[in-house]
């Protein structure tokens, strides 16, 4: 992973100051198990939206 993917992905779980309300209220509302799951789905999407896109050749 590059830095930006690390960063993006230790970002990504929820802060009561930075979240929506509605999305600070659901992951509370969620047990520990399933808010660690949580923070695992969302650290992967942010990991993969923050990757380096390949380069298409048209040669």
């Amino acid at each position: 992973p590059t830095e930006d993917m690390v960063i993006n992905g230790f970002e990504s779980e929820p802060d009561p100051h930075f979240s929506d309300e509605k999305v600070w209220a659901e992951y509370e509302a969620l047990s520990g198990c399933r808010r660690a799951a949580r923070r695992a789905e969302l650290c992967w999407a942010a990991m993969i939206k923050a990757a380096p896109k390949p380069e298409i050749n048209n040669e």
